[in-house]
């Protein structure tokens, strides 16, 4: 079964902010021939704090929709649902110390949730088409909150080998632990972070040792959930307090497979502009991609990259300050209007959800009357 004429519904709906588009792929080194599709998305929403690069596993379209299906489901269930009830449940709290805990342990949960919808619905998707049959993904999600005490902490929750940063005084911080078999080899040969840090940031692995050339060969095999994931892979989440002037650096691994971590700290220095930023360090790992000569450490990958200063108005919310207004939209287009773009394939899926529904139903009852 093929989605057909929907071959192409893969555009994510204007009402989320991506901030620069993504990068698909070289076809090969030195050329300048691309992938008609990026297997990457991103959500760079400075007004609800929500930040995300998200990579898909498969073919190239597979990964194009897996990608966005995860930003799609981000954007609906940790922007401005997020908020609102992060202020419901912060406001039933007694004391100030009950309304941050009650915040920490919500948004750690819905980051996690978040990931459900969209492999469901890359799920279903794969009963429409073999290429997205069996997709899975990669993410690092970010939600910034303000805390009662009016301090803002950055919750991340990532899968795989995408890569979150904070630039903080000039000097950049890596975040996030990747999940993948490298880090797995670390932990396992008990690899000291020094000496893990030199192979991650090598130039020429043929200076480094025969077991540090191994270990530095698996750096491209990473986790991710979905169908074909025999791991348990889950993500893991974190929490940082940041500061006013901190910048937020997420990078899929393109980016921080081609670039050092001294690279990618020199251009968040040079360039201040958060949309330009992320800009030039799409731009800079693809030269190196697109050099005849690459370095040795180079990948011909996807390119996706956020960046974003933390401001005293960062995440100011101004929705929930605004009352709801309710009117009847019966017999008017103005339903049509309010509403975000509609999937060509919303119907389809409804219907095969519906359909395993029943079948679920159907098979309980045959179990019950066999029990009987």
């Amino acid at each position: 079964m093929n989605e057909g004429g929907a071959r192409f519904e893969i555009a994510i709906t204007k009402e989320i902010n991506m901030g620069v588009p993504d990068l698909p792929g070289r076809k090969e080194f030195g050329v300048e021939k691309r992938k008609q599709f990026a297997g990457t998305a991103k959500l760079n929403d400075p007004q609800s704090g929500l930040f995300l690069v998200a990579e898909g596993v498969g073919t190239e379209y597979g990964s194009a929709v897996a990608a966005r299906e995860m930003a799609k489901a981000a954007n609906a269930e940790l922007g401005e649902k997020l908020d609102r009830m992060i202020d419901n449940n912060a406001s039933r709290a007694d004391s100030q110390k009950d309304r941050i805990s009650r915040i920490d342990a919500l948004t750690r949960a819905k980051l996690i949730e978040a990931f459900a919808p969209a492999l469901d619905t890359i799920r279903l998707r794969g009963i429409l088409s073999n290429e997205v049959a069996r997709s899975g993904l990669k993410a690092v999600v970010s939600k910034l909150v303000e805390l009662p005490d009016a301090t803002k902490r950055l919750y991340i929750a990532h899968v795989g080998d995408a890569r979150a940063y904070v630039l903080r005084n000039g000097k950049l911080y890596q975040l996030t632990r990747d999940q993948s078999l490298m880090r797995e080899e670390k932990d396992r040969r008990k690899i000291s972070d020094e000496d893990f840090a030199r192979v991650d940031q090598t130039i020429d692995p043929q200076r480094l040792s025969p077991e540090q050339r191994a270990l530095f060969a698996t750096r491209t095999e990473s986790r991710f959930m979905g169908e074909d994931d025999r791991n348990g892979t889950a993500p893991e989440v974190q929490a940082y307090a940041v500061e006013p002037g901190d910048r937020v650096l997420i990078a899929n691994a393109g980016v921080h497979l081609n670039l050092l971590k001294g690279e990618l700290e020199h251009l968040m220095r040079f360039e201040s502009n958060d949309r330009a930023a992320e800009s030039l360090i799409q731009d800079s790992a693809d030269d190196e991609v697109g050099r005849k000569s690459p370095r040795a450490r180079s990948v011909v990958a996807d390119l996706s990259a956020v960046v974003c200063t933390i401001s005293r108005e960062s995440g100011s919310r101004e929705y929930l300050h605004k009352k709801v207004e309710i009117r009847s939209v019966r017999n008017s287009g103005e339903a049509v209007k309010r509403q975000p773009q509609i999937r060509l394939l919303d119907d389809e899926i409804v219907r095969l959800r519906a359909m395993n529904a029943r079948a679920v139903a159907q098979s309980r009852a045959q179990e019950a009357s066999k029990d009987t």
